[in-house]
């Protein structure tokens, strides 16, 4: 993308095998990036030079990713710059917005307001230029960074302020997150059916792309006259902190890639850099995932996005550097989703996992995703014949209990569930009082069933043994 070139913007303090980098402070510290040099590094989305390519999965409605989310749990503030409006010396020319892409920004916010948990509101400065450059969707970049505030994931490391703020649970960084300009030289496609003709851009594509930068996908990395270098005043951000080569050897590691270097811009134009974050991994198939690194280093293209032959033709490619005409994404995919945890994005939604152990079945939704503090729907736990359910037991602080159909309250974490059964003993109690006149005394024998509600309570009284009543979980006789 020629957006911001996050690579010039984040920088943080790690303590990495052989990373020489300044102490951390732990004062918190906000960079206004427009009022810091180098100016604001925009990362750019560019209409796609292999058309046909990726064109070929289409994308969902908006309205049936809403049904499909619960409420929105983060808040978006589109503040559409007027005629004139160049706020940040960019050098976009800003002209009035068309209603019809108003309308159209204000659905693709919904992709992520649904996706994201932040109490604080993300405010976007959005520009409708005439002069980006010819090929150029759209670019965008965060205005502010901030580093070592309460609740950072990570010391010495710059945050976007979106994602610092939603962390912090405040506002710390500057009035705006996030800038984004948009070119008005295409045949843009504003409806948000996911159907773009063949011969127009789908719009919600482009803006759901733009604010994922701004959210911190992009980084400080890169290749300027021959030397690949990184950080924004001496520190890196947050992505800068997972890049890695093939040999999965940290690129922020000056012992292997001092900075700046021809050695580091060799690694960045060599096409095997990747981001191996934890979460991202995992929803890669259990795989670093690859980043873009062409040769020569594209500006506002490399790095900051993910590989195009890797990914253009998947349901993570929203977030590869170009678009198609009649190419419709609107969907993050997993691998952003799973990028974005890792950078430190709480989640707004999570997922519940119930599981059935051996002797039993489980009825009701077994794989729920729930929204944060919502409740689970309930399922109840089935034991085969001649067993009974004993308890649930989980993960992420699930406390154990036996309550029997189950709801869980307040998701806050993904957990995984499990319902335990045992075998139903059996045995008999035989009960003589000794007597040998007519004149028995009365013997009274309360039994109670251990675990479950299905027991059965047989009396032999000499001649054949009588069912009390069926399943009872207690009798006196």
């Amino acid at each position: 993308m020629n957006g911001f070139s996050v690579r010039n913007l984040f920088f943080g303090v790690l303590v990495f095998l052989g990373i020489l980098l300044p102490p951390a402070s732990q004062a918190t510290e906000v960079l206004a990036l427009p009022d810091a040099p180098p100016p604001i590094s925009l990362v750019t989305l560019i209409e796609d030079p292999n058309p046909n390519y990726n064109h070929v999965r289409g994308a969902r409605k908006i309205s049936e990713l809403n049904n499909l989310e619960a409420a929105l749990t983060t808040s978006f503030t589109i503040n559409y710059l007027p005629n004139g409006a160049d706020p940040y010396n960019i050098g976009d020319n800003c002209i009035a917005w068309p209603a019809e892409a108003q309308a159209a920004f204000g659905s693709a916010v919904n992709i992520w307001a649904s996706k994201l948990n932040s109490a604080v509101p993300i405010v976007i400065d959005a520009c409708w230029a005439n002069n980006l450059p010819r090929g150029v969707l759209g670019h965008s970049g965060a205005l502010s960074l901030v580093k070592d505030f309460t609740n950072a994931p990570r010391p010495g490391t710059y945050y976007q302020s979106a994602l610092a703020n939603a962390l912090a649970g405040s506002r710390i960084g500057a009035s705006v997150d996030i800038y984004i300009a948009y070119s008005n030289s295409f045949a843009w496609y504003f409806e948000t059916d996911g159907n773009p003709p063949d011969n127009q851009m789908d719009f919600v594509s482009v803006v759901a792309h733009e604010i994922t930068h701004g959210l911190g996908f992009s980084g400080s990395m890169k290749v300027a006259a021959g030397q690949g270098s990184w950080g924004r005043s001496g520190y890196p951000l947050a992505y800068d902190r997972f890049a890695v080569n093939s040999s999965d050897q940290q690129l922020l590691n000056t012992a292997v890639y001092p900075n700046p270097s021809a050695t580091l811009a060799a690694a960045l134009t060599g096409g095997g850099v990747y981001f191996n974050g934890t979460s991202a991994s995992a929803a890669n198939g259990g795989t670093r995932v690859k980043l873009y690194a062409p040769d020569p280093w594209s500006g506002g293209s490399s790095y900051s996005h993910l590989d195009y032959s890797t990914y253009s033709n998947s349901e993570n490619a929203l977030m590869v550097y170009a678009l198609s005409h009649g190419r419709a994404i609107h969907d993050p995919g997993p691998v952003t989703m799973g990028l974005l945890k890792d950078l430190g994005w709480p989640a707004s939604t999570y997922t519940l996992t119930f599981l059935s152990g051996s002797n039993g079945t489980i009825s009701g939704n077994t794989g729920q995703t729930i929204s944060r503090g919502n409740s689970s729907t309930a399922v109840t736990a089935l034991p085969d014949a001649g067993y009974h359910f004993v308890d649930w037991t989980g993960t992420s602080g699930f406390v154990t209990t036996s309550s029997n159909p189950l709801t869980v309250g307040n998701v806050t974490a993904d957990m995984t569930i499990s319902a335990n059964f045992a075998i139903i003993p059996s045995g008999s109690i035989v009960i003589n009082n000794g007597a040998t006149t007519t004149s028995n005394p009365t013997v009274t024998l309360s039994l109670t069933a251990v675990g479950a509600t299905f027991m059965q309570f047989l009396l032999d009284k000499a001649t054949a043994w009588t069912r009390l009543e069926p399943y009872l979980s207690s009798k006196t006789v």
